[in-house]
């Protein structure tokens, strides 16, 4: 079922080529469908499509790939996703959509795991792009984007600072694509034990954790216009409350988002 907010834009303004929307939710739950889409098997690996995490034979959890990085040391291409979907933060054989009998959808683990505060977990796999999967409400189709432009940390807060709301998507295997706002940005989050944090109004549930949050306008003939934000770590789904973690915590670990 695709469930539609109603918006009123009270402020529309172009900064460097980005627009900033500043919107009155009306309604409180913006749950756009197109979950089928993230639960198929994509080859290459894109951002927004589900992840199973097994552990010594058992199903340890449920997530969404994030967004495609290169190893700054290395030059290896791979994904992230959050760190908390790991085996308390050790390991795991990661699957993608889903564990199979023949090991055909077995992406491998991750190679590297953050310490949690910046909660980020790199898969290696070569056969990675950098697109998003955006589902169109309007359309009713599924898209794969390239990402166009990285927005990190200081130009978010650059906005929010100065009173912008931030408009913002995450694609995620529980909810699909959702639509809401950024509206503050905090270097160290004692609240949630996070750096680089960005607080979003945006529906997202459980296994939407890695998910990538972005801006998307569209563009006709390739589906629309990414701008990456962050990847998913903290929601709550009573409020609509999503807590965001900037590339800046990827940057800082080694791993340097790509774009298309």
């Amino acid at each position: 079922m695709v469930k539609f907010i109603k918006t009123k834009i009270v402020l529309t303004t172009l900064i460097a080529g980005l627009f900033i929307l500043n919107i009155l939710l009306i309604s409180d739950t913006y749950a756009q469908n197109g979950v089928e889409y993230t639960r198929l098997r994509y080859r290459p690996l894109i951002g927004g499509i589900q992840i199973e995490i097994w552990y010594q034979s058992s199903l340890w959890s449920l997530c969404t790939l994030g967004y495609i990085v290169k190893e700054v040391y290395s030059g290896r291409v791979g994904i992230i996703t959050a760190g908390h979907c790991s085996y308390l933060y050790l390991s795991g054989d990661i699957y993608q959509p889903e564990r199979d009998p023949n090991n055909y959808n077995y992406i491998g683990g991750p190679s590297y795991i953050s310490q949690p505060q910046y909660d980020f977990m790199f898969i290696p796999y070569s056969d990675s792009a950098p697109k998003i999967l955006f589902y169109n409400q309007y359309t009713g189709q599924a898209y794969q984007i390239y990402v166009n432009k990285v927005m990190w940390f200081s130009e978010v807060k650059y906005f929010t600072d100065r009173g912008a709301k931030l408009l913002t998507y995450k694609t995620g295997r529980t909810t699909g694509t959702t639509q809401g706002y950024i509206y503050y940005a905090e270097e160290y989050c004692p609240g949630y034990r996070y750096n680089y944090c960005l607080y979003a109004n945006l529906y997202s549930d459980k296994g939407d954790s890695g998910s990538p949050a972005y801006f998307w306008s569209y563009i006709e003939g390739v589906g629309g216009y990414i701008e990456l934000y962050r990847h998913v770590v903290y929601n709550n789904t009573k409020s609509s409350f999503t807590l965001i973690l900037s590339p800046d915590v990827v940057l800082s670990g080694g791993y340097k988002p790509l774009t298309g």
